[in-house]
């Protein structure tokens, strides 16, 4: 039993079961304040399927992001495990963490916020929001596909920007031995 693998695998499962409320919460905010004139909370306490249908696309596309932005901070984690790095070391990759998943929220929130208002803007000839708070379904699945393609295309170049920035703990000389003949 590999005990860094043990507690890799739970400090990952920890850190998404604190991430998870966070960022749901953080984009639901997000999506309301960029959609004034629609009050979403409302609208599905009435069992309008459409707003629920655009907020649950406006969470997975903030998950498809997110998912993808996590990866340095768990490599990050792995290595200060597997290094046996000093508890200071650890403990400023874990400032170095949480900066990064802030930045990543923020990054995803805002793009999918920038790309949800051109998107609305190209369409002239329906006001996407109206029509969603009437409860047209079809304007709804349009608008949450638009953007759930948002973060997935988002997922990639957010993720490396970000793992650009982020300081990886030295892990000191690797040598890897062959197999001579």
């Amino acid at each position: 039993m590999e005990v860094n693998a043990i507690i890799s695998g739970f400090a990952e499962f920890l850190l998404a079961l604190v991430l998870a409320p966070c960022i749901i919460y953080a984009a639901l905010r997000a999506f309301s304040a960029l959609t004034r004139d629609l009050d979403e909370m409302e609208a599905l306490r009435e069992d309008n399927t459409a707003v629920g249908i655009l907020l649950a696309s406006t969470l997975i596309a903030t998950a498809l992001v997110m998912k993808q932005a996590l990866g340095p901070v768990i490599t990050n984690l792995d290595t200060v495990l597997y290094t046996g790095a000093p508890l200071t070391e650890a403990l400023k990759m874990a400032g170095f963490g949480l900066a990064y998943v802030v930045t990543a929220t923020v990054l995803a929130i805002a793009g999918i916020g920038i790309a949800t208002r051109v998107f609305l803007r190209l369409t002239r000839g329906i006001d996407e929001l109206q029509a969603i708070s009437a409860g047209n379904n079809a304007v709804a699945i349009t608008l949450g596909a638009a953007i759930i393609v948002t973060g997935m295309l988002l997922a990639d170049g957010t993720a490396s920007l970000l793992a650009a920035l982020v300081p990886y703990p030295a892990v000191g000389v690797v040598q890897v031995m062959g197999v001579g003949g």
